[in-house]
């Protein structure tokens, strides 16, 4: 890290023009939030599960906050830095090759080791309650076969992305489009139903097998259309949608969109459904 601040041109990183908010900084942001903040919140429940109830919610917030927060900034700053090393960095189509170009050799197997570290943990804990997803579908599984089924998954998809598809970039970008949209409408539902009816915390009987409350149609209805919604403003490289037009081309503005509706969905069901007949 000291050889790259080192190398790179300081002087030209702060001179170098403002760019558009809307078609170049939120782009830029929710793919790099799909990627990461978005991505991570399925392992919420997983990583909370080992959190002790003396623990401070302000801590829990804000340890995960920063701790997720502060990390991307210091690789979106360093992208910058790095692109007045090399300028073509910023139009590429093999991001990878050029950095690895730019940079010496042996921080390819240090960049390695900090990207393993940092999704193993995450993988381990998700893995421990991979079963009991499987059974909320109806997949009763024992532990052991779900973690082979999971596992088996986890590696297909890199060894096809890596070394049969031969677009590493394009399938990952498609990959994050997708799970960004998807993602970011069921985070902004969970969020505003835990904030806006739940705020004395959820009551356990609904988790019950005789519980008369199996789906929570608020929340699939309004992420069915927030979802719906951010696909039609958005286009790549199998989807193109009506609307993916004007400053919402060749952008992932759909993942923000999808977030948006999502919780004026859900403001909606707030004034429509008083406290008193939520489930």
């Amino acid at each position: 890290m000291y050889c790259f601040l080192l190398k790179a041109k300081w002087q030209e990183a702060f001179s170098l023009p403002s760019g558009s908010w809307i078609t170049g900084v939120l782009p830029a942001v929710s793919i790099v939030a799909a990627g990461s903040g978005i991505s991570w919140s399925m392992a919420a429940a997983d990583w909370g599960a080992y959190v002790t109830e003396k623990t401070k919610p302000s801590a829990t917030f804000w340890n995960t906050t920063m701790g997720g927060a502060v990390p991307l900034f210091v690789l979106m700053a360093g992208g910058v830095l790095l692109s007045t090393i090399e300028p073509s960095l910023a139009t590429t189509g093999d991001p990878f090759g050029v950095m690895y170009s730019a940079l010496p050799a042996w921080i390819g197997p240090i960049y390695f080791l900090v990207a393993a570290g940092g999704l193993i943990p995450q993988c381990i804990i998700s893995f421990r309650s991979a079963r009991i997803n499987l059974a909320t579908i109806g997949i009763n599984v024992t532990q052991r076969t779900s973690l082979i089924i999971h596992g088996a998954i986890v590696l297909a998809i890199p060894i096809y992305v890596l070394f049969i598809s031969g677009n590493f970039l394009r399938n990952f970008e498609l990959f994050l489009n997708f799970l960004g949209i998807c993602l970011a409408s069921w985070v902004a539902i969970f969020l505003c139903d835990s904030v806006m009816f739940r705020s004395k915390g959820y009551d356990i009987s609904l988790l019950e097998n005789d519980s008369k409350t199996h789906f929570n149609w608020r929340g699939i209805i309004s992420w069915i259309l927030a979802t719906t919604t951010g696909f039609l403003f958005t286009n790549n490289a199998v989807w193109d949608g009506p609307f993916a037009h004007g400053i919402f081309r060749n952008n992932s503005l759909g993942v923000f969109i999808s977030a948006i509706i999502a919780i004026v969905c859900m403001l909606l069901w707030k004034v429509v459904v008083p406290n008193k007949k939520v489930a």
